[in-house]
């Protein structure tokens, strides 16, 4: 699998990322990372959602929609984006239905990146 093919899988914009990040082989060294620093930050939303913190709802989402956007994972950003704009103004939890999606869209980017990296060991 090429990382452009795990950019397709994902649902991501492969040709912003490399503008973006100048080089392939930058893409590839921090689309890896994303796994870790995406399940933290992801992990700190579940909680924050769970425990009805309006304010680490937003900063967790905030995190994550930066940390998509940068490596154009684009569905998923987009869904932290929206999660993210819907506790923005700290009036309201976030919606758990809006939750259910981005866990949808996360688990897809980690199941390319998963396939990625098994066939390119």
């Amino acid at each position: 699998m090429t990382i452009r093919e795990c950019y397709e899988r994902l649902n991501g914009d492969y040709d912003d990322a490399v503008d973006r990040l100048g080089s392939e082989r930058l893409v590839g060294k921090f689309m890896l990372r994303f796994s870790d620093e995406g399940e933290r930050c992801m992990q700190a939303l579940r909680d924050a959602v769970a425990a009805g913190d309006i304010e680490e709802s937003f900063r967790a989402s905030h995190a994550l929609k930066g940390l998509a956007a940068n490596l154009s994972f684009t569905a998923f950003a987009e869904k932290a984006a929206e999660l993210c704009e819907s506790v923005r103004p700290l009036k309201a939890p976030a919606d758990p239905s809006m939750m259910e999606e981005l866990e949808v869209r996360f688990r897809r980017v980690l199941d390319a990146l998963e396939a990625y990296r098994a066939e390119t060991a």
